[in-house]
């Protein structure tokens, strides 16, 4: 399907394929595969079905009309078409039931991380400073995520603007999908909170345990 635009042909296709590889679990992930996973698997035969919820910023400023919208469809229906719903933090658990969201249905799974890859990395500790042109012993602040109100640059910026009054040479590191030096409010942010020159911005990366 087209983001943002529902298609009832390639809904039935999906029920079709669904039946057709006899699935016995479908595992949906986030509010919009939540409701369209859901209602196909379930319309499919599916007993088994599990809806993966990680949010828990209900800003209605930050979020999308039609998010919004299958939230709130998703919570009607949660009593009916899953059989267990996912959530990766007690606070999502929280907010989720006050939303309407089947109380009873609902398991926290933390995040879990992989340690053998997410670990302290000396090389990569000195190899990335000398990527930046940093001393070895600069504090390096990091933040991952994409440009998005929900990820807050805004408040990271308006927080490192007072670190950097105990930390002078400190570094900030950002890295995700719009965050690079062509993104016109990002830059602005950094400049505001006087830090543009203590920035370095990466834009897309896969080097996230260095």
């Amino acid at each position: 399907m087209t983001i943002g635009l529902a298609s009832p042909i390639s809904f039935l296709r999906l029920i079709l394929q669904i039946r057709r590889l006899k699935v016995d679990v479908v595992h949906t992930w986030l509010y919009h595969a939540d409701l369209i996973g859901g209602l196909a698997a379930r319309l499919a035969g599916v007993e088994s079905i599990c809806w993966g919820i990680r949010s828990s910023n209900l800003d209605p400023d930050k979020t999308r009309w039609s998010t919004r919208l299958a939230r709130k469809v998703c919570a009607w229906l949660s009593a009916t078409v899953p059989k267990h719903i996912f959530v990766n933090s007690e606070t999502a658990r929280v907010l989720h039931i006050e939303l309407g969201y089947a109380a009873d249905k609902m398991e926290v799974i933390p995040n879990g991380f992989d340690l053998s890859r997410f670990m302290p990395d000396q090389e990569a500790r000195v190899s990335m400073r000398a990527e930046l042109g940093c001393a070895g012993d600069t504090l390096l602040v990091g933040m991952i995520g994409r440009f998005d109100p929900l990820k807050n640059h805004q408040g990271f910026f308006s927080a490192m603007a007072v670190v950097h009054k105990h930390f002078p040479s400190m570094q900030l590191v950002l890295a995700g999908t719009g965050v690079d030096c062509h993104n016109e409010e990002l830059v602005r942010l950094a400049k505001g909170a006087g830090l543009m020159t203590h920035t370095h911005l990466l834009g897309p990366h896969d080097r996230m345990q260095n």
